[in-house]
């Protein structure tokens, strides 16, 4: 939808909110049924690749301005209705995830027992690491040590300077895909390269954020360490469609407008 109404969204005497809050209501389509779904989690990570690509849209400074206004207030009004309605999104246990997650451990058995187990792994992992296999949190102490805590007992077996390692690697994958979107001959591969990056840095930045305690610990997997079929799925899928614009540039069968 950028592309094909990139020469009506960047033009400045022509009315554009018809056009965008057609966009809004395409791109709201998906959150609403997660919400249906009761999944806080996944919304948060769709909600910010779509604020994302709006941010890198080609609509106009002013525009984005006045829509992003109207859609924090129209937010605003959903989560009061949201925390009216108790127990359907904003349930007990989600709620002690948002109480506890400043002190965890003074929290243990009220919603922060995951996450200071996930710094005691840590802790205890020191510099150096326990040495592979040896983890002692992963038995019986963090829930599912394979899904989200999968960082924690990593830092644990092999210390922190070794973690260091998958930070350079999530690094070099997030600038290689903002290169091959910059490099794009299309418009659509700007916006799709755009939306991949958003979608695996918010996991990123989700998992390891509740693992360190800076937010509230969130069930999202971290991109290709965490155990998940449809994620790891959804992960190649992306990464497919990010290498075929790498393809088609090269190629240059597209050309951008000018």
């Amino acid at each position: 939808m950028f592309e094909k109404n990139y020469r009506k969204l960047r033009t400045l005497n022509i009315k554009h909110y018809d056009t965008i809050a057609t966009m809004i209501f395409v791109a709201m389509i998906i959150p609403a049924i997660i919400i249906l779904q009761k999944d806080f989690g996944t919304l948060l990570i769709i909600l910010f690749i779509i604020f994302m690509m709006f941010l890198a849209s080609p609509i106009l400074k002013i525009d984005k301005i006045k829509t992003f206004i109207l859609m924090l207030v129209l937010g605003g009004l959903a989560l009061l209705v949201m925390y009216s309605v108790q127990g359907y999104i904003l349930n007990d246990a989600r709620v002690s995830r948002f109480t506890s997650f400043l002190d965890p451990c003074g929290n243990y058995e009220n919603g922060g027992y995951q996450v200071c187990n996930s710094y005691i792994a840590i802790n205890d992992g020191g510099l150096w690491g326990l040495g592979i296999g040896k983890s002692k949190q992963k038995y019986s102490y963090i829930p599912e040590p394979h899904t989200d805590s999968a960082f924690a007992i990593i830092a644990e077996e092999y210390g922190v300077y070794r973690t260091v390692f998958i930070f350079v690697l999530y690094g070099v994958v997030l600038y290689r895909i903002a290169v091959i979107g910059a490099k794009s001959a299309s418009l659509r591969g700007r916006y799709i390269c755009v939306g991949v990056i958003s979608y695996i840095f918010i996991h990123i930045f989700i998992n390891l954020g509740g693992m360190f305690g800076l937010i509230p610990l969130t069930g999202v997997p971290l991109p290709f360490l965490s155990y998940g079929g449809s994620f790891v799925l959804s992960l190649i899928g992306s990464l497919a469609i990010v290498q075929r614009i790498c393809i088609e540039s090269k190629n240059k069968k597209i050309k951008v407008p000018k």
